[in-house]
């Protein structure tokens, strides 16, 4: 990263860097150059991003920080330079809340994120395909199973009826299709 630009605020507490990845970084002076400063009183208070492409002059007026990138100008108060979903290391400010959760510019975001749908992998494509196949068969087995019955309907077990035969197969059939089914899906959800 190469820092093109500098500029300090109008009371001298604050320099603005501008860089090629068209981000600005703001430092506090105050807290840098004090005798007791430690390393993380050297580190920006806030980085933003200025501009898609590099920041290639910075200058600052009595309450704005202007930046310039690729054919474009713009400009922030000094004030608002903390609002930009930065972190802010040390210092006391006094502010008025504007928007929260969801209302706000990153609450907007996580929102458009959120409502983006997952693509699925090609595995996961796979495996529910085979879970289709796997369906499919598993249902063929339980007709099957039935059909092979249907001599058995009339047994004197079920009461020589053979509406009761069918259903007593059908309910077999049915019991071990759930079975299989359920088996099938649990040992794919291991994989996720």
């Amino acid at each position: 990263m190469s820092v093109l630009a500098l500029s300090a605020s109008p009371c001298g507490r604050y320099l603005a860097a501008g860089n090629n990845y068209g981000e600005i970084a703001v430092f506090s002076l105050s807290a840098a150059l004090s005798a007791e400063a430690k390393e993380e009183s050297k580190r920006p208070i806030g980085v933003f991003q200025a501009h898609p492409g590099p920041v290639y002059s910075l200058a600052s007026s009595e309450r704005l920080l202007l930046s310039a990138g690729d054919g474009e100008v713009k400009a922030w108060a000094w004030p608002e330079l903390g609002k930009k979903g930065t972190n802010i290391g040390a210092g006391k400010a006094v502010g008025i809340v504007v928007a929260t959760g969801v209302t706000t510019e990153i609450g907007k975001i996580r929102d458009e994120m959120a409502a983006t749908e997952q693509d699925k992998t090609p595995l996961q494509q796979k495996l529910d395909e085979f879970g289709e196949q796997l369906s499919k068969v598993i249902s063929m087995i339980c007709v099957a199973v039935w059909l092979i019955n249907i001599g058995h309907f009339n047994d004197p077990v079920h009461g020589g009826s053979w509406i009761r035969g069918a259903i007593y197969y059908f309910k077999i059939a049915v019991a071990l299709g759930h079975k299989w089914v359920l088996e099938g899906h649990n040992g794919s959800e291991m994989g996720s």
